[in-house]
């Protein structure tokens, strides 16, 4: 008995970690630098804790209208809140990326323009399941800024392209 349960665990290993692979779960993000255009971003604004109904609320409300085309556009998130200063409260623009302003909005909704700039950019492709930690990424950008000689701006932008290729972006200045 114990040599099949051993069996079973062996090849349910082998079968996790093949679908782990599948999904990218081993790759690494890709950091680099690149200038960004202007961004709007139409949305709503959330200010609270890290782990509100309210904020996943806001989130599914958007990928609604998105996958509705009532909102059409990519899945944006612009993160104000430094995670090592955040201590659990956020402050976070959930939209999407439009092209202009002249679309029309759902009721509660506005737009948000992101100027131009240089970025620090991390490209994801990785399952949004299995992929690294959004905090622990975000930490990756603040040291290659540093490594870089730059100082980042006071906010993330991540685009959710689709389910398994996600972009983060901090605006950066030279020192």
């Amino acid at each position: 008995m114990t040599r099949k349960l051993g069996i079973i665990v062996v090849v349910a290993l082998l079968v996790g970690s093949i679908a782990f692979s599948i999904m990218g779960g081993f790759s690494k993000p890709e950091i680099s630098t690149a200038q960004a255009p202007e961004y709007i971003v139409a949305g709503k604004l959330f200010k609270g804790g890290a782990t509100s109904d309210t904020l996943m609320t806001i989130f599914s409300e958007i990928k609604d209208l998105n996958t509705s085309k009532k909102l059409p556009g990519t899945l944006a998130a612009v993160y104000y809140s430094i995670p090592e200063e955040a201590k659990g409260k956020l402050e976070v623009w959930v939209g999407v990326l439009v092209s202009d302003t002249t679309i029309v909005l759902p009721e509660g909704y506005f737009f948000r323009k992101f100027p131009s700039s240089n970025v620090i950019r991390a490209e994801i492709k990785a399952h949004y399941m299995v992929a690294p930690a959004p905090d622990k990424v975000k930490a990756q950008l603040y040291e290659f800024a540093a490594e870089q000689k730059v100082k980042p701006g006071g906010y993330v932008i991540e685009k959710y392209h689709n389910e398994q290729d996600i972009t983060m972006e901090i605006p950066v200045t030279k020192l």
